[in-house]
């Protein structure tokens, strides 16, 4: 792969670029109401190559009223392997994020997964957590978050914070 090392060969930048891991974080809140419609994350996304492996982490603080949850998807790039989701956070309907009952699943990458929020307080966030293996196809492309209202509610869903972490395996 171009991106390896043989013994006695040079780092370069280029080959460097390739070993660091991508690094997103959400520098500013994003709101939707009223809509189901996935919209793409304004800040958590990364340019893939193809015929790679990556793993993908993903850490979310929302909030937002029970009455509209959160659902959150990806768009990957064409010929996209399964791969796979592991995916933990709230369970929709969840009234307290102090005593809150967990998901735990593994879905594919266009799944819609739905996590529950609580409360529109700003500083009581519920969290979602994914640590998901990307397997890419012939095709490159961009990892997209994206995420909408589980319920169409007309009170606001937030991501507040947010961390993409990228790192190719092979």
């Amino acid at each position: 792969m171009d991106w390896e090392l043989k013994a006695g060969e040079v780092l370069t930048k280029a080959k460097m670029d390739k070993r660091t891991p991508i690094t997103k974080i959400k520098t500013a809140p994003q709101t939707i109401s009223s809509s189901i419609t996935l919209v793409d994350d304004n800040h958590l996304f990364a340019e893939v190559e193809a015929n790679a492996v990556y793993r993908v982490i993903l850490n979310l603080k929302m909030y937002g009223p029970t009455a509209g949850d959160l659902r959150v998807s990806w768009s990957v790039p064409s010929g996209t392997s399964a791969g796979s989701r592991h995916c933990f956070g709230a369970a929709t309907g969840v009234s307290s994020a102090r005593d809150t009952l967990i998901r735990a699943t593994r879905n594919n990458w266009t799944d819609v997964v739905p996590y529950g929020t609580d409360t529109a307080s700003t500083t009581a966030r519920n969290h979602v957590y994914e640590d998901n293996l990307l397997k890419t196809g012939g095709s490159a492309g961009t990892l997209q978050l994206r995420w909408a209202q589980n319920s169409s509610s007309a009170s606001t869903t937030t991501v507040a914070d947010g961390m993409l972490v990228v790192r190719r395996l092979a």
